[in-house]
């Protein structure tokens, strides 16, 4: 009795085991994997392109028309990535399309070579991000509810850059009063498409130059102004000039810095100092008497000038 008791068990335990195997061969009329690379991940430098495939296996016995999406080509379009399905696995497609209508795969075949092009543009911000591709079976009574979606994932290398000028557009000349101190706005900007922290220097001046702040953090694509401010010394003359070299590196990479270079010349007293060497000049009536004058440029570089006699 108890032989028999265990036949019957183990028959009826290949009985749903049989009848579970069916049930998931019938439901799984397709399948839609990654193809190239096999895990569906890839890396991608800004201003450059990269394809992930996909594939298509049609478990039926017969023909079946496939639709396929990238259903969140906006939010990567807004990151600096543009995506577009450009072969079907068959032909390249000249559309830029983020769907493809009509993917024909026949019955018990497979198609692969199903193609997604990512192309990171210029801003395009350094991370991870997930394309979401949606396939579905046009003929399937439900097929919304008989579709697939993969997450394929895409790296976004970083790139560090920098770039220093002026702010607004000023002159890189600037001019201070003797044992003065002028300022600068310099505008540092982030060109890389990562947060960077950029450290500030100065170099081959003779004069004092201070950062009002020399290490700054700037989010990526972005800018920020600091002050510079220098302080000519008291034993210079009218003309004399100070030449210095801003540095600004990244810290992202170290190989990667900018310069700018300043020159600040000493203020000049504008106009002429016209004295006469003497008030007094001593003349007979009928006589041509001179009177001499010391005239002071008081500008840095040479000028032309007039004088007239005025009654």
């Amino acid at each position: 009795m108890d032989t028999l008791r265990i036949w019957t068990f183990m028959a009826l335990l290949v009985s749903i085991s049989f009848a579970t195997g069916n049930t998931t061969a019938e439901d799984a009329e397709f399948d839609f994997r990654f193809d190239e690379p096999s895990d569906g991940e890839g890396s991608v430098d800004p201003e450059s392109i990269i394809e992930l495939k996909v594939t298509i296996e049609n478990f039926l016995n017969e023909p079946r028309e496939y639709e396929l999406f990238i259903t969140n080509a906006n939010d990567l379009e807004s990151n600096g990535l543009d995506v577009w399905w450009s072969n079907d696995g068959q032909d390249e497609l000249s559309s830029e399309a983020t769907s493809l209508p009509a993917v024909d795969v026949a019955d018990n075949s497979i198609r692969n070579g199903i193609t997604v092009t990512v192309s990171a543009t210029e801003s395009a911000l350094y991370g991870t991000y997930n394309i979401n591709v949606k396939c579905r079976d046009k003929e399937n009574s439900d097929p919304e509810g008989n579709k697939q979606v993969l997450d394929l994932t895409i790296n976004v290398n970083e790139k560090a850059g920098v770039s220093i000028e002026v702010d607004g557009g000023g002159s890189t000349e600037g001019s201070v009063d003797i044992g003065g101190e002028t300022t600068y706005q310099i505008k540092i900007n982030n060109d890389g498409n990562k947060q960077d922290t950029i450290s500030l220097s100065t170099s081959s001046n003779d004069w004092d130059a201070d950062f009002n702040d020399d290490s700054i953090t700037i989010d990526a694509f972005s800018s920020q102004i600091v002050t510079l401010t220098i302080e000519a010394e008291d034993n210079i003359d009218y003309g004399d000039k100070d030449e210095l070299t801003i540095t600004a590196s990244s810290g992202n990479d170290g190989n990667v810095a900018n310069t700018l270079e300043l020159t600040t010349f000493v203020r000049v007293y504008y106009g002429i100092g016209l004295t006469a060497v003497s008030n007094n000049v001593v003349g007979q009536p009928g006589d041509s008497v001179n009177f001499n004058f010391q005239i002071l440029n008081k500008w840095s570089e040479s000028v032309s000038y007039e004088i007239v006699k005025i009654d």
